[in-house]
């Protein structure tokens, strides 16, 4: 073994230091690298803050890594010393099952073992990812990097570049072909610049628009260069199509929200979509839950089963794991209402995502979920889109805002809110009258995530 130099944390709350690992000597499979440049990834953030629950100290992130090859195996004929080489987000597998055999370790029914605070099958304990000097790995799961390419902005490719590169080629976005990039730029929000290396590997022209885009200047560009496709977040995409209604744009690429049904029907009819294609599925908390299936409707996903369990208690999803002995996720709600799927030939667990799981509004010391609105809205015929905002004045008054771009009737809906108990036994009906307010359908977007989201609380 080796002791070398490493940046980690010992615990949730702790700053990432300067700390010694061990590393293990170079086996006849292994090659030993040198590092140069590691990206930071969101995932390092969470798992050193414990986010997820279950991470092992200390913890030394890393799994966008890029370095020089320093000593071989003597069963390495494809690497020598001295060449670019890079390493992902994981470094073994069982290599013996049907996802291992198909190229899809990620999905190993073993599990597969990530770059860090993975199981470490040679020296014990967990895994040391790329914030160190070196990392030692076995020849499987090594890359070959182009000389030509700059290293330090090659790094991105091996996490984030990589899952925006699969389903790109998968559906076929070729050289030529026009894309506009909507997610958020700048920060820690590498999905952009991702995004961005991804197309330009394919030779398609890049839009890199971002999340503040202003809708006159999208649907100019767009006509002019006739765009094919975009990414970005549903909620956004949403609001974007609607005022941009009449383009024509044939794919949509999405993540970091579920695509509703109603989202997915108006931005379709705005932009004459023919296909729609989501990265995945996860929690904050409980990571990684399921994978969009190739061959299903859009929001249909497959589970990870060897990872977690997946129990529906009043259509919302609750997730156990299956694998972390330390803070283990236990009938967790994931937040979100999900269907499970009929089962088919091949085994595998495949469930739908129906929209957010009810969300309570606290004000006027009463509790409202968002389900009462949409009862409420649903009753004049109204299936549509809405925001809630939360606000104060100066006197600390509360008011609720009602955000919404249809037709309302706004006495019956304050009539047919009020008929919610909780809010009968605290506040009297002209209190909910002269506190409840209706607005334009003016959506309120985190000008940081571009998410728009339902429930705002804008109170001091």
């Amino acid at each position: 073994m080796s002791t070398i130099k490493a940046y980690g944390a010992k615990s949730s709350d702790a700053d990432l230091k300067e700390m010694t690992i061990e590393r293990r000597d170079v086996t006849d499979r292994d090659v030993k690298i040198e590092i140069s440049y590691c990206g930071v990834c969101h995932s390092d953030i969470h798992t050193v803050r414990n986010d997820w629950g279950g991470s092992k100290y200390p913890v030394v992130p890393g799994h966008e890594i890029i370095g020089r090859v320093v000593e071989v195996g003597s069963d390495v004929s494809n690497f020598k010393k001295g060449e670019l080489v890079g390493v992902g987000c994981m470094v073994d597998s069982c290599r013996e099952c049907s996802a291992c055999k198909d190229d899809l370790e990620q999905f190993c029914e073993e599990g597969m073992v990530g770059t860090y605070n993975g199981k470490d099958k040679h020296l014990g304990g967990h895994t040391f990812g790329g914030y160190s000097e070196t990392i030692v790995v076995d020849k499987y799961y090594v890359l070959k990097v182009p000389e030509n390419l700059d290293e330090k902005a090659v790094a991105p490719l091996l996490c984030a570049g990589i899952t925006t590169y699969s389903p790109l080629k998968h559906w076929n976005v070729k050289k030529g072909d026009k894309v506009g990039n909507l997610f958020a730029a700048g920060n820690m929000w590498s999905s952009f610049n991702a995004i961005q290396l991804a197309l330009e590997s394919f030779g398609a022209w890049q839009f890199p628009f971002g999340a503040n885009i202003d809708p006159a200047y999208f649907e100019t560009v767009a006509k002019k260069f006739e765009l094919k496709a975009v990414f970005g977040i549903p909620s956004l995409l949403k609001d974007l199509s609607t005022q941009t209604a009449g383009l024509k744009i044939e794919m949509v690429f999405y993540a970091g929200e579920a695509l509703s049904l109603s989202a997915k029907k108006q931005i379709q009819e705005n932009w004459g979509v023919k296909q729609f294609v989501s990265a995945g599925y996860a929690s904050v908390d409980s990571g990684p839950i399921g994978y969009q299936d190739p061959k299903g409707e859009t929001g249909e996903h497959i589970l990870f089963d060897e990872l977690v369990h997946l129990d529906i208690k009043d259509e919302q999803g609750y997730i156990t794991s299956k694998l972390r002995e330390t803070e283990p996720v236990v009938d967790y709600p994931c937040g979100d209402r999900i269907e499970l799927l009929p089962m088919q030939n091949d085994g595998k667990i495949r469930f739908k995502l129906l929209g957010r799981a009810d969300q309570k509004i606290l004000i006027w010391s009463s509790r409202i979920e968002l389900s009462d609105i949409e009862k409420a809205l649903f009753k004049q015929g109204l299936n549509c889109d809405f925001q809630v905002q939360i606000k104060e004045d100066d006197e600390a008054n509360e008011y609720l805002v009602l955000e919404v771009r249809d037709n309302l009737d706004r006495d019956q809906f304050l009539k047919d809110i009020y008929q919610i108990e909780d809010l009968k036994q605290t506040r009297s009906f002209d209190y909910v009258s002269r506190h409840l307010q209706f607005g334009s359908g003016n959506f309120l977007r985190n000008s940081r995530t571009g998410k728009t989201p339902k429930l705002l609380d804008l109170r001091n």
